[in-house]
């Protein structure tokens, strides 16, 4: 189903009002629902953009689903230009990445069968992936922020040798500074050697109203009725995180993203 958002169908141009008109009909026969809103080109008051939305989300949390307008085309025609995140137009892949995310066609019926084929509400999985990404890369920050001590930890050959004599000679009194700085730092190398054993992974636990969804770090998802159905682990990782502020770590236990997103080291 397809609904009209703050649309007046009187001022559209002709092109957009005949395919809005054919699309409201094809779409009701769909097992999803979107919204859709227009907005008038500033420069040429023929050209508009029909602009589809998921409605289980606002604009703040994410962007449209996909566009299509009636706009100048390369060869100075007006064609319909549809974009979507699930366009892949391999012709323009290596050098214009908004044109590898569009269809175009003058014919309306074509537009259409572009739009229903494209422009298809979000998947849960999408919704998490960036913030995924910044929860691993927030891992790997904290797994590294001790790298610099590695030098520390690479003394010449030279006090190597004379280290190991000292010590074949006299027991285990360390003689160099270098080996010296080293014992110091000795609790810091081995716990920084730990973290660089850990393989970070986050499972995505994203709250909504009505449903918690779950979806592992090997990408298995399923819709829960309440966080109690979480996996006891996953429920103390998200109690301590929800006292964080947005995109922040605590670590070898999780991430908080924006909008009720939560990233569960594993």
């Amino acid at each position: 189903m397809l609904q009209q958002v703050n649309i007046d169908t009187n001022v559209l141009s002709e092109p957009i009002k005949v395919l809005l008109d054919d699309l409201m009909i094809k779409h009701n026969k769909l097992q999803y629902c979107l919204t859709v809103s227009a907005k008038q080109d500033a420069n040429n008051p023929e050209f508009w953009t029909l602009i589809f939305r998921d409605p289980r989300f606002d604009e703040k949390e994410v962007g449209a689903v996909g566009t299509v307008r009636w706009a100048w085309g390369s060869r100075n025609d007006k064609e319909y230009v549809t974009t979507s995140r699930k366009i892949q137009n391999d012709r323009f892949h290596a050098w214009n990445r908004d044109e590898h995310r569009s269809k175009r066609s003058k014919d309306p019926k074509k537009a259409i069968k572009h739009i229903l084929e494209f422009v298809k509400p979000f998947e849960w999985i999408e919704l998490v992936a960036e913030e995924r990404n910044n929860a691993l890369k927030a891992h790997a920050t904290w797994r590294d922020e001790s790298d610099g001590l590695q030098w520390m930890f690479r003394p010449s050959h030279n006090e190597v040798a004379e280290e190991l004599k000292h010590l074949l000679s006299l027991g285990v009194t360390f003689k160099t500074e270098a080996f010296k700085r080293m014992v110091d730092k000795f609790p810091e190398w081995q716990e920084n050697q730990r973290r660089k054993s850990i393989q970070p992974k986050a499972d995505s636990v994203m709250f909504r109203d009505d449903k918690v969804i779950y979806i592992t770090h090997d990408g298995v998802q399923a819709e829960l009725p309440s966080a109690d159905a979480l996996p006891e682990k996953h429920r103390d990782a998200i109690a301590l995180l929800k006292i964080m502020g947005d995109e922040q770590i605590i670590p070898e236990v999780g991430y908080k993203g924006k909008h009720q997103k939560y990233f569960v080291y594993v």
